[in-house]
């Protein structure tokens, strides 16, 4: 697999792919201890509306997202070492 690249600064309209085949967490706070808010499905874009350090359980920095999903929008925090940027073509293997 390809390493898996985030572009650098954040536009208005940049959006993330979920990468990993179980879904992935929406934490409240940029750490594996938080609460998980939903599981976001595999293959699922995402908005991205920030960037926080890495650390607390995500080797690559922390995106706090906007997570849409039947006419609800639900913001909170997910690793970027799981995500892949939607200006990438679609991976034919997911990450595992």
């Amino acid at each position: 697999m390809s390493q898996m690249r985030i572009p650098e600064e954040i536009t208005n309209e940049e959006k993330v792919r979920i990468a990993t085949t179980l879904g992935m967490n929406l934490r409240k706070e940029a750490t594996t201890y938080s609460e998980a808010l939903k599981l976001i499905p595999y293959n699922t874009i995402v908005k991205v509306l920030s960037r926080k350090n890495s650390g607390n359980g995500c080797n690559s920095e922390w995106l706090e997202i906007a997570y849409e999903n039947n006419n609800t929008s639900i913001k909170g925090f997910i690793c970027s070492d799981y995500v892949l940027s939607t200006e990438e073509p679609k991976e034919e293997t997911p990450v595992t």
